[in-house]
């Protein structure tokens, strides 16, 4: 109990200390933000802006050339973090949370540190031009949560530099969208501005190829169909060990299905996506197959502004990696014949953004999933998968506050918590207190 005590104290003096610091950014800025309330606030879209029927709304600076309109954009966002607790592991374990792989209690983990990183920045170059099929758009952005570099064994001892990462590249002309861009499956509005890198449990996520048409009824209603890149997430045990990725294989593309409507009220969105799974071992010449499958509806209500409060469910058998940290769960291989036995998962996840004038906003974000990867039983009868390795329950909270210090300027400083169930029902729990800046260019 006295160590639980200790935690929210500390949690408590360095939300404070954080809260002073931001007050004392923004009331010394000059000059004063000008009537945008939001502007800069963290958004999933390209460029830093949510999606819309019609394709990104751009920011950042436009000129013409060649009878091309080029929009040269992005935004530099600097991260603060300290663990009131452990981490979770990997190298980027201070970058993001992994909730999915929150160490046990039992497993004694080591205690939190600090972490300040550049990584979230991105930038991104858009071109649209008119011909003879009507207007062309492209849209290419990049961040630099690659891989960290390998300097003295992958730390920052000589040099914090990261590598780049492609996040969007689309090709877009009618209602046709090619490229590399966020799932038909998710709903970008419903997500949370949480201002952790991967936010929340109890949502959709996914960022990949694909080939999409999307059909207008009237502004802010549509209906999308998509092919998009497979990518068959196992699990499968060995004697004392769990594995992912091994002996799959993607036999066809995924297809999700998406009707949107929207308006000033705010917006709907029901959801779906079909999955192909295998799985072939050719030393025992073995294989199984399997169809997943997903759902999800959520919605949002504007509080006029940028304020909103939204709601978000999903369920599905053999879902997977649609369902954020919920990666590697679509199903699990029994060793012993290379049978598949797919893993029903399901999330929430509900909060809203609430604007103080053009001061100041303030969010709030709870999420939950659950599996039943416990229940899996292999021919024998014992556990399919490693009851330590996998997750039954997963539960998030995070909060923050966003200052404007300027046009497209901002600082905010926030708190998450979150734990997780394992199969055999030993919980463990990270906490982590959050600040960050943010210039939108």
């Amino acid at each position: 109990m006295a160590r639980h005590r200790n935690g929210a104290g500390r949690a408590a003096t360095w939300l404070l200390v954080l809260a002073l610091c931001a007050w004392a950014l923004h009331a010394a800025a000059q000059p004063k933000p000008s009537g945008e309330a939001g502007a800069a606030a963290d958004e999933d879209g390209p460029g830093g802006a949510k999606e819309k029927p019609s394709g990104p709304d751009l920011s950042g600076g436009a000129f013409e050339f060649a009878g091309f309109k080029y929009t040269l954009g992005g935004f530099v966002k600097v991260d603060l973090s300290h663990d009131l607790g452990p981490r979770t592991p990997g190298p980027r374990s201070g970058d993001l949370i992994s909730f999915s792989s929150i160490p046990l209690d039992s497993e004694n983990p080591a205690a939190g540190g600090s972490r300040i990183h550049a990584r979230a920045s991105r930038i991104f170059l858009a071109t649209e031009a008119e011909t003879s099929i009507g207007p062309v758009r492209t849209h290419i952005e990049l961040d630099f949560f690659g891989q960290i570099d390998g300097n003295r064994g992958n730390d920052d001892l000589l040099t914090s530099s990261h590598e780049v990462r492609l996040r969007h590249a689309i090709l877009e002309f009618g209602g046709l969208m090619v490229g590399q861009y966020w799932s038909n499956f998710m709903d970008l509005n419903s997500n949370g501005d949480s201002i952790t890198f991967d936010g929340v449990v109890g949502k959709a996520f996914s960022r990949q190829a694909q080939v999409r048409y999307t059909y207008t009824i009237s502004q802010g209603n549509t209906l999308a169909i998509a092919v998009e890149n497979p990518e068959t997430d196992l699990t499968r045990t060995s004697v004392t060990d769990t594995i992912y990725r091994v002996n799959v294989e993607d036999p066809a593309p995924d297809v999700t299905a998406a009707a949107r409507l929207g308006g000033g009220w705010g917006g709907f969105a029901l959801r779906g996506v079909g999955r192909y799974l295998k799985t072939r071992d050719e030393a025992l010449d073995r294989e199984d197959t399997a169809i997943g499958w997903g759902t999800g509806v959520s919605g949002w209500i504007s509080l006029g502004g940028p304020s909103k409060v939204h709601a978000n469910f999903i369920y599905g058998d053999g879902i997977g990696r649609y369902l954020n940290n919920n990666q590697l769960f679509a199903a699990a291989v029994d060793v012993t014949d290379e049978s598949l036995q797919t893993i029903t998962a399901w999330g929430a996840l509900v909060g809203g953004t609430y604007w103080l004038g053009s001061i100041a906003g303030v969010t709030a974000l709870y999420g939950m999933q659950r599996t039943n990867a416990d229940e899996l039983l292999s021919a024998a009868g014992a556990p399919l998968l490693q009851p330590a390795a996998i997750y039954t329950e997963l539960r998030a909270i995070h909060g923050n506050v966003r200052f404007n210090l300027a046009r497209r300027l901002s600082t905010a400083i926030g708190y998450t918590w979150g734990e997780r169930t394992a199969g055999n029902g030993e919980k463990g729990r990270v906490s982590r207190i959050l600040m960050d800046f943010k210039r939108v260019f």
